[in-house]
């Protein structure tokens, strides 16, 4: 799962952030220990292996500044869109394919219409959600950030 769902998601997130000229961003998927590797001004954290509470846990975390409400929107929004394309992606791949594949790319679809939306609604998160336990989700802080209470 992360590395199918949670890395692409924040990876949206970062390269949006970069387009914008953010530097430098820090993408962590996963608990600690996690494995470090950077790529000019992106700089990924991730442990592709994790216990259930972490299996869906991943941030981006960005120094620089973001000059405008809709910049930092569309930051926000990049990482629930990269989520709803994998899902068209999955699911056509689910649809191509038989046996086990089907069911494995179903099921990553399955997950990926999940994450979209519990990433897309403006929720804060509950107890249910372990690392992300009273944080807000990115349709929130989209709402936020466009000025909205």
């Amino acid at each position: 799962m992360p590395l199918l769902l949670v890395l692409p998601h924040e990876l949206g997130h970062a390269l949006v952030a970069l387009a914008f000229g953010v530097r430098p961003v820090d993408v962590y998927v996963g608990a600690e220990p996690r494995r470090d590797l950077s790529l000019g001004a992106l700089r990924m954290h991730v442990r592709a292996l994790n216990g259930w509470r972490w299996l869906w846990y991943g941030t981006v975390q960005a120094e620089g500044e973001v000059a405008s409400r809709r910049r930092r929107a569309a930051i926000l929004a990049a990482g629930p869109l990269t989520t709803l394309l994998l899902v068209v992606a999955y699911s056509a791949a689910g649809t191509a394919t038989g046996g086990f594949l089907r069911w494995f790319w179903w099921f990553l679809a399955l997950g990926g219409v999940w994450a979209f939306a519990v990433t897309a609604l403006p929720i804060r998160y509950g107890r249910f959600f372990g690392p992300y336990a009273g944080r807000a989700s990115d349709g929130y802080r989209i709402r936020e950030a466009l000025g909205g209470s």
